[in-house]
């Protein structure tokens, strides 16, 4: 507990909120624009269609937030060179899972903020249909879960590399990967295989286009439980592999 509160006493005044503030300013801007739509068609599926947007946008844009997230939490010990000093004071151990649930409590509180956003903006936007909260509690733990994974590779790769250049590219890549991964359904592996493409195996809302009328006809999806379950093994795994090699670090 005294290595958390530490962790939180450093990262006070980094102002780590700005990254997930800003991407959460973004999504609002972005999904009033694309949803903005008065169609009665749209109106009438409108909740549907927040679900089926939201995964593009957090495919598109959480790698990179993750990464700027998890570098600003782990430069404070490359700039300063305090590792070998820390580990004289703690296990590396602990110094990991400080920085993790410090990384940890800002993504919950974007999730809980951004699923709050979201059910307000249906009604904001007139939509007539009501929400399933189901599909949005199921959203929201997908959200968790996938953000919470790519966050502690990012954290694993900001800890392991002096070079904080290196894991910034890696997130930007991350959702370069992400936006391309989204529309290669026909590459189901690949989805599971990789963090940034969880987000697109476990959506669970898909559309059907008409080209006479056209509209766009929203339906739910079954859940793709095997890509749920990916996403939890990668959380693990990256959790697990960060703390190891933390411990090995050589300062």
């Amino acid at each position: 507990m005294n290595t958390f509160s530490t962790e939180w006493f450093k990262a006070k005044r980094r102002k780590l909120y700005l990254a997930p503030a800003a991407l959460l300013v973004i999504q609002l801007f972005w999904l009033f624009w694309a949803l903005r739509d008065p169609d009665p068609e749209v109106i009438a599926q409108g909740y549907l269609l927040i679900l089926y947007n939201a995964p593009l946008i957090n495919g598109i844009m959480m790698p990179t937030i993750m990464a700027v997230l998890a570098s600003r939490l782990a430069d404070v010990e490359h700039k300063g060179q305090t590792f070998k000093l820390l580990n004289t004071l703690q296990r590396p151990s602990s110094l990991y899972w400080a920085k993790a649930g410090c990384g940890a409590t800002y993504i919950l509180s974007f999730c809980l903020i951004q699923i709050t956003m979201l059910l307000l903006m249906g009604r904001v936007l007139g939509y007539t249909d009501s929400p399933d909260l189901w599909a949005y509690g199921l959203y929201f733990a997908q959200t968790l879960v996938i953000s919470l994974e790519i966050f502690l590779l990012q954290l694993d790769l900001s800890l392991g590399v002096r070079n904080q250049a290196f894991s910034l590219g890696v997130g930007l890549c991350g959702s370069m990967a992400g936006l391309f991964l989204m529309f290669m359904p026909q590459w189901p592996l690949l989805r599971l295989l990789t963090p940034w493409g969880h987000f697109g195996a476990t959506m669970f809302v898909g559309n059907m286009w008409s080209a006479e009328t056209p509209v766009i006809s929203l339906y739910y999806m079954p859940v793709d439980w095997v890509g749920c379950f990916m996403a939890l093994v990668g959380l693990v795994l990256f959790a697990v592999v960060g703390r190891t090699l933390l411990a090995r670090k050589e300062v």
